[in-house]
């Protein structure tokens, strides 16, 4: 897996080095006289960028390099001895930097896959068709990557993803709400995505807080929360530590806080963290959906590529919100779960528990879909997250 991952975009920008936290600096050998090193076609910019160092690269002539830009060392093509030797050398310090990796740092499973990960998702947000913003929120606990589109004058909309689902998932959503509305997308610390987190969160109060230093940042004062998953749950619980800040909580599928998994979902999803492969990430994605139902590639691809090279920190000291705390919620709550879903066990036991516990709610159920209405049926979501907002 690790000499697969090297053919990801890999390079080294000196000047970056101290950015990255070393615990001690490793030993580059070769690699250390290259201001960019790429394997295998990776390298394209717009060719105006200068250099000061060394450029190698797998490839006859690197893309596009040296362009209009000055590179004030060499530029080294295929065949040439020492991009063997600077090879190794960069594979070796990308060993001992993932060996010096602390636990909070560790969502991925090393640099190299956490770079081929960032390369996707920041291609596939580069193909959005629509004006959005992509920024960085700092927060006690890390930075935090949000997506922003829409009129700041208008009612705001809070969208939180799903497990390794990250902010990408919410594509159609943002495209078609974006015009009427403020929307928010946030990358939950802590997952696979373009946040990053820094200090320990242990607790779920943690996110709760983590959630609220995001929203005093973006200076949202009022605004429906809209959550899948994982990010459901995430939703509910701020919903109940700040109703000031929440006029209204929709859920899609919440997990966990709300019941247990059945026993397929959780061996499928261990088995996967235990000893990942492509196999058993694709099995476990169609898990996610109803049967038969085609995920287009723009989601499966970078969802996938989460699955096989992350480990997500999640809080699991609330994992089942108690009756009591559901009792206290005011905000209006509406749940959308699929008849399909192989998450719950059974999902009426879901609606059943929370149309009982909290005073205004009610549940919707969507038929011929599985755990992602997200994904599997866009259009429709996009039509109820409108519909509730406007109170119809």
């Amino acid at each position: 897996m690790r000499k697969q991952l090297q053919l990801v975009f890999a390079s080294i920008i000196l000047l970056l080095l101290p950015y990255l936290q070393f615990g001690q600096v490793p030993t580059l050998g070769t690699t250390s006289s290259f201001a960019i090193f790429t394997v295998a076609d990776n390298l394209d910019n717009i060719g105006a960028a200068d250099s000061a160092g060394d450029i190698g690269s797998f490839t006859d002539v690197p893309t596009e390099l040296p362009g209009t830009g000055i590179v004030t060392g060499t530029i080294y093509s295929e065949g040439t001895p020492i991009l063997a030797t600077a090879d190794a050398d960069e594979f070796n310090a990308w060993d001992n930097y993932d060996s010096q990796l602390t636990e909070v740092e560790q969502v991925f499973n090393n640099y190299l896959a956490k770079r081929g990960f960032l390369k996707l998702y920041d291609s596939t947000l580069n193909n959005w068709d629509f004006e959005f913003k992509s920024q960085f929120i700092a927060t006690k606990y890390g930075k935090t990557h949000v997506i922003s589109a829409g009129n700041d004058t208008m009612p705001v909309i809070v969208l939180l993803h799903g497990f390794s689902g990250s902010s990408l998932i919410w594509y159609k959503t943002i495209k078609e709400l974006h015009k009427n509305y403020k929307i928010y997308a946030i990358d939950i610390l802590g997952d696979a995505n373009r946040s990053e987190m820094k200090v320990p969160m242990e607790k779920s109060n943690d996110w709760t807080l983590w959630l609220k230093d995001i929203c005093d940042s973006l200076k949202i004062s009022h605004a429906t929360f809209v959550g899948h998953s994982y990010g459901g749950y995430q939703s509910l619980l701020f919903t109940i530590s700040y109703p000031k800040i929440v006029d209204k909580c929709f859920l899609i599928a919440p997990y966990p806080g709300l019941c247990e998994p059945n026993l397929n979902y959780s061996l499928n999803y261990f088995s996967m963290m235990i000893s990942p492969s492509r196999e058993k990430a694709m099995n476990f994605l169609q898990l996610c959906v109803a049967k038969d139902f085609v995920i287009e590639k723009s989601y499966s691809d970078i969802i996938l590529l989460a699955f096989e090279n992350s480990n997500p920190i999640v809080p699991f000291d609330n994992y089942r919100i108690s009756n009591k705390l559901l009792n206290s919620i005011t905000r209006p709550v509406i749940l959308f779960v699929g008849d399909h879903n192989n998450l719950y066990y059974p999902y009426q036991k879901v609606a059943k528990r929370i149309n009982k516990n909290i005073p205004n709610c009610r549940t919707v159920l969507i038929k011929n879909c599985g755990h992602s209405p997200v994904i599997e049926k866009p259009e429709y979501i996009n039509e109820q997250i409108d519909m509730f907002v406007k109170g119809e």
